[in-house]
This record gives C-alpha cells, structure tokens and sequence, in this order.
C-alpha cells in the first residue's frame, strides 16, 4: 500500500490531472494499493478567499459573481475533458454545481454579518479540494480503475481544546475507519486535504501545507510502505536554482533534515508532514508529476550521510531581528517566559534565538511593518529594543555538521 499526495500545480489542469490518473493507475496495475489525497488546483484557494473577501467588504455581488461563474467554468469544463462517460459526468457535474450554488449562498450570509470565522474560513478553503477530488475520481472510474471520492471534513466528531497528540491520533483512527471498507473493495480512495473542525482553525493550526499532513495521517493510519509527495521539482535540492547556478537532486537525507530545510525555506515539504511519518517510521518520498521517472527525494529515519560539509543551504529573506538588553535578566527567573509570552499573546512566530547574560536576540519571519507594535510596546517595558529590518537567515543543514571538525569555520 502506497500514499500519493497531489499538490496545486499538478492538479492545476485537465492534461496535468490525465498525468496524476496515469501515475495512479500505474502504481495500482504495479501492485500498490493507492490512497491518494489532493489540493485544490492551483489558484483555486486564492480565488475562494477573494470572492468572501469581497463578501465582507462590498454590498455589490457581481465581482464575487464574476468568481463563482469562473469557477464553474473552469471545473465544469475541466470535466469534460477528462470524462467521456455521459453518466459519471453528469454526476460530477451536478456535484460541482451544487458546492459552488451553496458557496454562493454562504458569501450571501457572511456579507451580512461582516466577519469571517476560522471555521467559516475553513469551510471556504476546503471547497477547492472538494472540487478536484471529485474530479480526479471521476475521471479514474471513467477509465475504468475504480475510485471512490472521499469528502473527510465531516470526521471529527468530537471536541478538543486544543490540538496535540491526541487529536491527531483520533483523526487517523478516523480516517483509517473511514477508508477501510473501501481499500477492502480495491477501490483508490481520492481524499481532500481538510480533514474537519479543528480547534483555532486548521491553517492557524497546520498552514497551507495541511493535505501533506492528511497525507502523512492516512499513511500512518495504514502503515503504507511510502508516503510520496508529488509537486512540480524532482526532489529537495542542495540550494534554491534561483540564487544557485548549479544545484542537485538530494537523494536521501533525513527526516530532521527535511523539516529544517521546510523552516528555513524550502517550499517543497510541509515541516508538519513528517511527524506521523517519523512515529511510524514511514519513508517519504518526493516526486515530480511532470517528470514522474525521475527518483526523487526519500526522506528516511536516519538519512544517509554525504561527501560535503552539508547536504544543502535554505535561506529566508526579509527577516526582523529583535534585539532585548536588560540588566534585569542576570540571574532573573521567568524572564525570558515573559518575553515569549508576548509573541504568543500577538501571534507571532519565533524563527531563531540567541541568548546572553544579558541580552537575547530574536528573529522572527515579518518584514517590521506587519510586526504588531503592541508586541514592541511591550517588549519594551522589559528592555532596551534594537531592531534590524531587511535581514536574511542563510541555513547549512546536514547531520554531516555534528561530526567534522572545522566545518564552522569553513562556513563563516
């Protein structure tokens, strides 16, 4: 049993939905049973929080109109290309006339209230993926590989507090029920990313990357033989082609190295999708939809070690560095817990940390004018604030680091 994750880009258009349906039922003749989970095509998300945008902000319905029409047209037309059966057409054609009517519907009561909730902002955001997933099931069965499409946004029944193991341990219960009479019958499960109600919200839980977590979730949830990850690159590269001439496929590297690479700006994996993968000890592969011959990237427990002082170089750009001195530190207890206190009251993450006796510096990923001054103002009834704007993080990541002497050095 294998686990397949389609992202935007290769659910971005019929030709490139035939490729993942070929990809698919090649992996099912090959002998892998496939649970497969997509995204929404590309752009799609970005239309859907534009049109309730407007929804809040304008009384006139005919922009947001103009969005919903565009939508149906798109995945109307979509489906006719990829399905010739009259009677699976219709269906899926029904089904996308029906989520985009309630859609226009749901715009229609946020524009009265004003506001969009986190779970109205999930509901919006897990249209998309609803879409493509009936899309590519029914252009599966249409070639004769059957294919059940799986809505999963109604599988969390019951409430939490918060999110933490427990959570997602009943979600992967969950979904393993949910799948099982159907991988039973020898059907290709086509699931969305979403996965229900979750406390906060999922992007302000997971982030835009939650159908790699989904992914990782249904192959823990079956103890799949291999997560892959299918994008529009052969792999995780040694450095960013954009700023490096040169640079190479990793062929294996671990699962740290892959969720450091994730943080510090490698865009191709979501950092969250490797937890359940490393409780499982799963590999994760990243693939290449338009060039599916080539190898990729596996991502292992241990990795494997390389030649050169690190696998690759990441790096992030427009990056604040906050500066805190404070004589009050020294031998302080609780100091720092109220530092960090304040980042957590105005939601603002913490990249890196560097502390003194009486100093600590911390870089967070916002350019200065989209850091709340609340946070400045009260940071500064602690301490003395420096801050440098316009900064960059230049990340060396390798477990080849932790074993040669002199790497440092040679680095700086």
């Amino acid at each position: 049993m294998i686990t397949l994750k389609f992202g935007g880009t290769s659910m971005g258009s019929a030709e490139m939905i035939t490729k993942v349906g070929e990809i698919i039922r090649f992996k099912k003749k090959d002998g892998r049973q496939p649970i497969v989970v997509v995204s929404a095509m590309s752009g799609v998300t970005n239309q859907l929080l534009e049109a309730a945008q407007l929804a809040i902000t304008q009384e006139d319905e005919s922009e947001r109109k103009k969005i919903i029409n565009h939508l149906r047209y798109q995945h109307i037309e979509t489906a006719k290309i990829l399905v010739r059966d009259p009677y699976i057409l219709k269906k899926v054609e029904q089904y996308i006339n029906e989520k985009l009517d309630h859609f226009r519907e749901f715009l229609t009561a946020i524009s009265i209230i004003r506001e969009l909730s986190h779970l109205s902002h999930d509901e919006i955001i897990s249209l998309g993926e609803k879409l493509s997933a009936s899309l590519l099931a029914a252009h599966l069965n249409d070639k004769g590989a059957p294919a059940q499409y799986m809505d999963l946004s109604h599988i969390v029944h019951k409430e939490f507090d918060d999110i933490g193991g427990d959570f997602f341990d009943y979600v992967e219960e969950q979904i393993y029920a949910e799948l099982k009479p159907v991988l039973d019958e020898k059907r290709v499960p086509v699931l969305t990313g979403f996965f229900g109600r979750i406390p906060g919200g999922i992007i302000q839980a997971v982030g835009r990357g939650y159908s790699d977590f989904t992914a990782a979730l249904s192959g823990a949830a079956f103890q799949v033989k291999e997560i892959q990850i299918w994008t529009d690159v052969d792999g995780l590269l040694s450095a960013d082609p954009r700023m490096v001439k040169f640079t190479c496929v990793l062929p294996e590297v671990s699962y740290d190295e892959a969720g450091e690479l994730a943080q510090f700006g490698a865009k191709v994996l979501h950092p969250q999708t490797v937890w359940p993968a490393v409780k499982k000890n799963i590999p994760v592969r990243i693939k290449n939809t338009m060039n599916p011959v080539a190898v990729g990237t596996l991502i292992t427990r241990n990795g494997a070690k390389g030649k050169h002082i690190c696998k690759s170089v990441a790096s992030k750009k427009d990056i604040t560095v906050i500066t805190l001195t404070s004589s009050r530190m020294l031998m302080a207890v609780g100091f720092m817990s109220k530092i960090f206190t304040l980042f957590e009251k105005y939601n603002v993450p913490v990249d890196m940390i560097s502390t003194g006796e009486i100093s600590v510096t911390i870089s967070v990923n916002k350019c200065i004018d989209k850091v709340p001054e609340k946070l400045l103002e009260g940071l500064r009834e602690f301490a003395k604030i420096d801050i440098m704007e316009r900064q960059a993080i230049i990340c060396a990541v390798g477990t080849e680091l932790q074993h040669r002497k002199g790497a440092a050095v040679k680095i700086f």
